[in-house]
């Protein structure tokens, strides 16, 4: 997980996935929170002190944004953390040698209030859940004290910090609606909203965060789903839902190849005010080739800006990625080959120059190596093939002259 160098003997021979650095060396207690982010973040198991089971399928795969508290020794401990997430954990009362408590998320939308059940009297809560093991290093339950829970809701709309209330599955059944919902949360300033003293968070329970009051303090839109889906060479296409909408002046459609540098493309206005579902589209022609990413920035009346996740997308394109199509202008029937057996589940659309499917053959059996495709039910002319599997989204063009 780390790798110590002297200096004058550097060298490297493999592949770097991430690289963090520091200031100060790490203490031991640190080491294990950060061995056990890593573990988490790209999928290892330790040989020694993965105390973190949580990224774990098992368990639900909470194994985003981890971070944690520990210590090993009164000269050795870390007692306040947030790593790269909304959530630090600060102020243990009762942490020991060796104890720890490190938390991750489940990858829930930000941006979303109204998900799941949740308890009595709460009207809308967040749609990410987090979850905890509170352990020591032989992966035994132990009790840190109570703790101070401080949420960073930057960006996310107007709150009120007495409407907010702290949600955990302290019965650990996976549902927060026969839950007792905590309240007490201040304002500490810049966006950060603290529970002070919470004793009940515990080894294995999920928590999330709620609102008792969704009008005065929402998210300036509850955003449903957001995709982005290529349909023809060149063309995406980017569709969205709102659950309902607060004060929303604008979305904004923005594009980035490497997920650093974003380019403004499409703005489509808001509902301002809205209690209903509502569905939004519209379409990128100039779509970056190969892989690039989407998000939508909302913007509210009053100038604030909530960005969704981000969205990958493989922008189709002609290039032989597929044997071509034969044949090629046809009457009548064709042939669609492979180079290699297409894994299934996968279809084959045929469409018009808009993007439109006018045809659609499902691909059930493993091992097909090529596709018969009944062009007759379709008008003459130019029309795109697309083949979609678990390979990726593949386009060839095709001239249908006769029947």
């Amino acid at each position: 997980m780390s790798i110590g160098v002297q200096a004058g003997a550097e060298g490297w021979d493999g592949d770097i996935a991430e690289v963090i650095g520091y200031t100060t060396a790490l203490n031991s207690a640190q080491q294990v929170i950060m061995a056990n982010y890593l573990a988490a973040k790209y999928g290892i198991t330790l040989g020694a002190d993965d105390i973190y089971v949580q990224d774990d399928p098992a368990n639900g795969n909470y194994d985003h944004e981890v971070a944690g508290i520990g210590r090993i020794s009164a000269s050795s401990m870390q007692t306040s953390s947030r790593g790269s997430g909304i959530v630090q954990v600060s102020a243990p009362s009762n942490l020991g040698n060796n104890e720890f408590l490190i938390w991750g998320h489940d990858n829930g939308t930000l941006g979303y209030w109204g998900a799941g059940v949740r308890p009595a009297g709460v009207q809308e809560r967040l749609a990410r859940t987090w979850r905890v093991n509170e352990v020591n290093l032989s992966g035994a339950a132990v009790d840190v004290g109570a703790i101070d829970m401080t949420f960073d809701l930057t960006g996310l709309g107007s709150v009120t910090a007495s409407d907010l209330r702290l949600l955990v599955d302290s019965n650990n059944d996976g549902s927060f609606a026969d839950e007792v919902a905590i309240g007490g949360a201040v304002s500490m300033g810049a966006g950060q909203y603290q529970f002070s003293g919470i004793t009940a968070i515990k080894n294995n329970v999920r928590f999330s965060l709620g609102t008792v009051n969704s009008a005065a303090t929402p998210l300036p839109i509850e955003l449903i789903s957001f995709n982005a889906t290529p349909i023809a060479p060149g063309t995406v296409e980017l569709t969205w839902a709102t659950a309902s909408e607060q004060d929303n002046a604008y979305f904004t459609v923005e594009r980035s190849g490497d997920l650093a540098n974003w380019s403004s493309i499409i703005t489509v206005p808001g509902a301002g005010n809205s209690s209903f579902q509502l569905s939004y589209e519209a379409t990128d022609q100039e779509a970056l080739p190969g892989l690039s990413y989407y998000h939508l920035r909302q913007t509210d009346i009053n100038g604030e800006t909530t960005i969704s996740d981000a969205v990958p997308v493989h922008s189709v394109s002609f290039i032989d990625l597929l044997p071509l199509v034969y044949p090629n202008p046809t009457v009548g029937p064709f042939t669609v080959p492979f180079a290699t057996p297409i894994p299934v589940p996968a279809r084959v659309e045929l469409m018009d120059g808009a993007g439109h499917v006018l045809l659609t053959k499902a691909i059930t059996a493993e091992g097909t190596s090529q596709l018969m495709v009944d062009p007759s039910s379709v008008a003459l002319g130019d029309h795109y093939l697309r083949v979609i599997s678990p390979l990726g989204v593949q386009v060839q063009s095709i001239l249908i002259v006769g029947r």
